[in-house]
């Protein structure tokens, strides 16, 4: 056959397709050289294979692509049915996969279905698992899990019903809007996202301008009963950007109308030099004295020997009328309020976790998400 005219030049061989491979299987054995370097196997068998194989990629694809929980590239056309935010670039695929899920996902406002939502936001986070699809399972050079997906991610997050908000005597006491309200004295108090805030998605900024004693104090007095025990307690943080660690305190000054009366100060409590360590302040079981009828809260940043530029996050500001210090609550909280709290460890998709409990959750309910140490 070597002077066959037009003879064309064959490819050198390469791994056969799934498809041609399931031909050379299922063929009369002997019947058909199984090389592809011939006429038949290449011009033939592998040429007509390949469109076959091809086919049957494109068919899987489709297949993968109608479902949410494995489409990648139509996940856009999935997001533009349900309304939601098209191909965002700050999300991974599973974060877009999970809003679209949870659009899906349909019922009443119920404890397993918010459950449900919070959960899906949170598992997103640790990327896809282990899923027998079709195109099968790439092998890494690190190997795979056979059971990749998160455990008990109830230990990740709580959330606790009908908070009483209303505990809660400081106005704006997380900062989420402003820093309306408040008052600094030997310091600047600006109004910041930091990348990890005790609560919801801002704190406030406190920045010191010299070496006296900074302090931030509430600007309109709180209105208390004499003889009532009443606690304090904030969230602070200290920046990497100052040297040294620094102590900060809480004090409580009792008022009679426009008249100071006394005051009672916290031990000062060392606050480590980080940038992401929260550390809660407690000033705890002080009686408001006869006559007292106005409490003002303060947050002293006095570190034996301030410096100008110190900087602090502060949030989660509480003055309660309690002999101790008990949970944060957000006094902007309507009567029933539930609040939804994750482990500061875990980054879910804020913006969309927010987006679906504000659908579900009915009119005249509130809610807060809080990233906390211990939910």
């Amino acid at each position: 056959m070597s002077n066959t005219e037009f003879q064309p030049t064959l490819p050198a061989e390469v791994a056969p397709s799934d498809a041609e491979f399931d031909f050379m299987e299922q063929e009369p054995g002997g019947l058909f050289p199984q090389n592809q370097d011939s006429n038949f196997g290449f011009i033939i068998r592998k040429i007509w294979c390949d469109r076959t194989q091809n086919i049957a990629d494109e068919q899987a694809l489709m297949y993968n692509e109608k479902f949410p929980e494995t489409s990648v590239q139509f996940l856009d056309v999935h997001e533009q049915q349900y309304g939601l935010p098209v191909a965002p670039t700050t999300l991974t695929i599973d974060q877009r996969r999970s809003a679209v899920l949870n659009r899906i996902r349909v019922g009443p406002f119920t404890n397993a279905r918010r459950s449900a939502i919070v959960e899906s936001y949170i598992t997103a986070t640790f990327g896809t698992s282990v899923q027998l699809l079709p195109p099968g399972v790439p092998i890494v050079s690190g190997g795979i899990l056979l059971y990749g997906e998160p455990g008990d991610v109830s230990t990740l997050y709580a959330i606790r019903e009908n908070q009483p908000a209303n505990k809660n005597l400081v106005v704006n006491s997380n900062f989420e809007a402003n820093v309306t309200g408040w008052a600094p004295t030997a310091c600047t108090m600006g109004w910041y996202p930091p990348g990890n805030p005790m609560y919801g998605t801002r704190a406030a900024d406190v920045t010191c301008t010299s070496t006296a004693v900074a302090y931030i104090n509430n600007s309109a007095g709180i209105t208390v009963t004499p003889g009532l025990p009443y606690s304090e307690s904030a969230w602070v943080q200290y920046l990497v950007a100052s040297p040294g660690n620094r102590q900060v305190g809480l004090q409580i000054a009792w008022y009679n109308g426009g008249t100071f009366l006394s005051q009672v100060n916290s031990t000062p409590v060392t606050v480590p030099k980080s940038g992401t360590t929260w550390v809660r302040l407690k000033l705890e079981n002080a009686v408001a004295p006869a006559n007292a009828n106005l409490a003002y809260v303060y947050l002293l940043f006095q570190g034996g020997t301030p410096l100008a530029n110190d900087e602090f996050f502060v949030d989660g500001v509480q003055f309660e009328q309690s002999a101790a210090v008990t949970d944060y609550a957000d006094p902007s909280g309507n009567s029933f309020f539930y609040e939804v709290r994750i482990k500061n460890t875990v980054t879910p998709d804020l913006v969309g976790l927010n987006r679906e409990l504000t659908r579900i959750t009915p009119a005249g309910i509130s809610y807060a998400i809080n990233f906390v140490a211990t939910p």
